[in-house]
């Protein structure tokens, strides 16, 4: 059996890279037995090629502990991001959460690292949430699976600038058909390896008893301007094969609306 599907609510729209914290009790939302998110010390035995599923922390049976991170986090490897934002990936994602350096580029050059950030205080966890439509494709398709920089794809940097020129049709769902049938087309391109490289990322970035990483993404549907934007983490390492993506449309079932038959894929595909 999976461990569980957890379905976060989006009530903002995204930023890219820079988290905003988030106070969370963890205590309130996990079971006494889920002792592998807390800062101090550190566990009696890691392997960093593992990544444990229980981990006993010093002061873990203490309650009511609050902990700050940031359960929604878009990198490269989302459709909208990318053409934001090139520079910074998942790894990058998590390191900047753990309270390393990271590289920003300036408004007009999505490619170009310009300024370092920090962001003070480390995070106690965090979930990089891309957005299932589109995973990864566009980084994968302009940079030739990391072959060629960002930037150097005329194709992809004149859609770059039509998508920061029309960003609001995206968010009210309301986009050209012209640009419909470039994101469609992006999305037939198959995510698996993606969703397995997100992971693993996710995997080697957890320090147990300091830093939590969770995995998950984000199920965005837009259909109709309901913004249904909804991001799915996943308690432990036992995870879905693939995504769930809204495109093409979630096959019909007795909900005819986009965010429950999101619940009802997640019903099956975690407690299989």
């Amino acid at each position: 059996m999976y461990k569980h599907c957890t379905v976060v609510r989006r009530l903002l729209p995204a930023h890219l890279l820079i988290p905003a914290l988030l106070a969370l009790s963890l205590s309130a939302c996990l079971n006494s037995s889920d002792t592998n998110v807390a800062r101090t010390d550190t566990p009696t035995t890691v392997s960093p090629a593992e990544r444990p599923e229980d981990v006993e922390c010093v002061g873990s049976s203490v309650r009511k502990q609050a902990f700050f991170g940031d359960l929604h986090i878009h990198t490269k490897l989302s459709f909208d991001a990318y053409f934001f934002n090139s520079i910074n990936g998942p790894r990058e994602a998590y390191q900047f959460a753990k309270g390393e350096n990271a590289f920003l580029p300036s408004g007009e050059d999505p490619d170009t690292p310009m300024r370092q950030i920090n962001i003070g205080r480390p995070l106690d966890f965090a979930a990089v949430t891309e957005h299932a439509e589109q995973l990864g494709t566009f980084s994968n398709i302009c940079e030739l699976q990391g072959n060629v920089p960002a930037g150097t794809n005329p194709a992809c940097s004149a859609l770059g600038q039509v998508i920061r020129d029309n960003v609001s049709v995206f968010i009210t769902g309301n986009v050209p058909l012209y640009l419909q049938l470039v994101t469609s087309a992006g999305s037939r391109v198959p995510s698996t390896r993606t969703w397995e490289e997100i992971q693993a990322i996710a995997n080697a970035e957890n320090q147990p008893c300091k830093f939590t990483t969770f995995n998950g993404y984000e199920f965005s549907s837009n259909k109709g301007g309901q913004v249904l934007h909804r991001n799915v983490i996943f308690e432990g390492t036992k995870v879905p094969a693939d995504v769930i993506s809204s495109i093409p449309p979630i096959p019909t079932t007795d909900n005819t609306n986009d965010e429950w038959g999101l619940f009802d894929r997640l019903k099956t595909e975690c407690l299989m």
